[in-house]
This record gives structure tokens, sequence and C-alpha cells, in this order.
């Protein structure tokens, strides 16, 4: 197991994310627009183009697309099958495919999602890309009018002979509802990823547009 997760594990979840604030490599930020379609009473199919910028917000970073399935199973239980198809200016492109188990609690106004995604990359182009088992879990507080905030966290174990858990990401956020079919979600994103010779911490700022198609 690498020393990330034997050493800094207990640390990460006794002090949350004050000591990684210390240090920044980059500042990002992923801008996109999210379009949903209910098909039926249980599914809905999603489409989300994603421009990236890096370089403190600079520079062009790449571009990926989004293609989504999800079903619900029951008021609380959900499954999705999610492409991510990345285009990056002179590396190559890559290829994901996550397949998500949700499951959903409400508690009064409180609601908390718990999502455990199998991260599967396909080697394509000669880029080696690692796999992941992740889980999600983010808390979403009571409305105010229009606005809910969430707070968001999430370890990445990682296969391929690592068997470690080698990301970490700390996710407050808001949503703002516009209407019933168009809204906003900003979300400030702390990623943390030990490599084997190395540690990276990045600030990514998320900013997603949100339409349901009638």
């Amino acid at each position: 197991m690498c020393e990330f997760a034997k050493g800094k594990l207990w640390v990460l979840l006794l002090f949350g994310i004050t000591p990684l604030l210390a240090q920044t490599d980059d500042n990002i930020s992923w801008n996109s627009v999210k379009f949903g379609k209910q098909i039926g009473e249980y599914t809905n199919l999603s489409f989300r183009p994603i421009f990236r910028l890096e370089e403190n917000l600079s520079k062009y970073q790449n571009t990926s697309v989004d293609f989504a399935i999800k079903t619900a199973l029951s008021k609380e239980w959900s499954i999705q099958l999610l492409s991510r198809t990345w285009f990056i200016p002179e590396r190559g492109n890559r290829q994901f495919i996550w397949t998500d188990i949700s499951y959903v609690k409400r508690y009064k106004d409180w609601k908390l999602d718990n999502t455990l995604r199998m991260h599967y990359a396909l080697d394509i182009q000669e880029r080696d890309d690692p796999d992941f088992l992740r889980w999600k879990i983010k808390l979403y507080g009571p409305s105010l009018e229009k606005l809910r905030f969430f707070l968001g966290f999430e370890p990445w174990w990682r296969f391929n002979g690592q068997n470690c858990i080698q990301r970490w990401r700390y996710e407050p956020g808001l949503k703002y509802n516009f209407s019933k079919r168009l809204d906003m979600t900003f979300t400030y994103r702390r990623e943390v990823t030990q490599d084997i010779k190395s540690v990276e911490k990045l600030n990514i700022y998320i900013l997603t547009i949100g339409y349901s198609i009638p």
C-alpha cells in the first residue's frame, strides 16, 4: 500500500482540508453546460461538454464530452452508465467508462447522497491510464428559497498494482434553481493526488449550467 494511504489517511480524516491549503500547484476551471432529458418515468439521459483552463486560468487545457444514462431503481437507489471522451491538445485523446451505484437518504430538509463509482479508463493512443474505485459522499443542506449548499468528499482507490488511496477531493459548493428546468451549480474542489514520487495539489473551480429538455 502506498505511503499516502498509510501515513496520511487518519490525518486527513481528522483535520480535513485545512492543512492542504498551504500549497497549490495550479488553479484550474471547469466550465460546462449539462442537458438532461427524462425518458419515461425512471430513466434520464444527459449530455455535458466541459471546457477547461489551467495555469491559473490563463491557458486552455482540454475539452471533454459526457454521455450518461441513469435509471432509478427505487426512491433511494439508482444506477448510471457514463462515458467521458477527452480531447487533449498534443497528447492524444482519452476515454473513460464509469458505472455508478447511488443511494440517497433524506432527513427532513437534509439530503445525503452516496455514490460508488467504478472508474475504468481505456488505454488508447499509447496512453496508459489508471483505474479507480471512487466513493463520493455529498451532503445537501436545507434549501434557502432557490439556493442550496452542499459539501462533498471523495477518496479514489487506485488499482493497477498500487492498491491504495491515491487521490482525495473536497467539494463545498452551492446550487441555484432559476426555474424547474434551469439551474446553476458552482463547486470549489480541492484535489490532492499522491503519485509514487510526488504530490499534486490543485484548486479547481467548477461552473455548470443545467437544463432539463421538455
